[in-house]
């Protein structure tokens, strides 16, 4: 059907080619040609309708298999991507706490190491000022009296030092958790090294923190017998004598 329409199309396209009505003649030829034209659009007219009509069906044939296959698909991406919202929403909620417990427990850890530092140290000044106190004695008892004080503060402070690490080995730190990314269009495993002090000794001491309890003990014992601020040697220590006022007990 297009072959031969396209043929006549092309027939009068070809009669009608150069055509220009100077008389009656021309005039006639051109009147047969523009009937000749009007039936053809109408030929091409309907033959194209019908085409288009079958293209239109097939479209809406093409849109309602589309709208149905997506009916079977869009409820269950949405149902799963709110699905997965929730639990996202859930987990950062429990890490969150996770986290806050942690940093509860690690101030709580600071604080009682602060405060058995600070009661070591007050421990550690009473025995300086009682071996300070006990080396102005004349008298043997009073003397001895002195020491015995320095001996029992130094003995409080080591035993403060003792239960505030036995304190903090009780701090266990929660199972780490790690919220999920916003987005993630797949999960996967990866590696995470974490450590706890089992053996103090044995920590390499560019890893330590210097004791400056234990510091403050052994000068005070270097003083104790008889010697210099200078002549006490302690690697990577500066020792130094300073003249402070002391008052005596009456």
């Amino acid at each position: 059907m297009n072959e031969e329409i396209t043929k006549q199309v092309d027939e009068l396209a070809a009669r009608a080619a150069g055509l220009i009505v100077i008389d009656r003649a021309t005039a006639e030829k051109a009147d047969l040609l523009i009937a000749l034209g009007k039936d053809m659009i109408k030929k091409i007219k309907s033959h194209y309708r019908e085409v288009k009509q079958a293209q239109d069906e097939a479209k809406r044939k093409i849109l309602r298999m589309e709208e149905l296959d997506l009916l079977k698909v869009e409820p269950t991406v949405t149902a799963l991507d709110n699905s997965l919202s929730s639990w996202r929403m859930e987990e950062r909620r429990k890490a969150a706490e996770v986290e806050e417990k942690r940093l509860a427990e690690e101030r709580r850890r600071k604080e009682l190491e602060e405060e058995a530092l600070r009661k070591a140290q007050e421990e550690e000044r009473k025995a300086r000022e009682a071996i300070e106190r006990a080396a102005f004695e004349q008298d043997a008892a009073a003397r001895k009296k002195a020491q015995d004080e320095a001996a029992e503060a130094r003995a409080k402070a080591d035993k403060i030092l003792e239960q505030a690490a036995a304190e903090e080995s009780k701090f266990e730190p929660p199972p780490p958790t790690v919220a999920p990314p916003a987005a993630m269009a797949h999960s996967y495993e990866r590696k995470v090294f974490r450590f706890r002090v089992q053996q103090p000794a044995l920590v390499p001491r560019d890893l330590c923190k210097p004791d400056e309890v234990k510091i403050g003990k052994a000068v005070s014992d270097g003083k104790a017998a008889g010697m210099k601020a200078s002549e006490i040697k302690i690697g990577g220590v500066e020792i130094w004598e300073e003249i402070e006022n002391v008052r005596r007990r009456t």
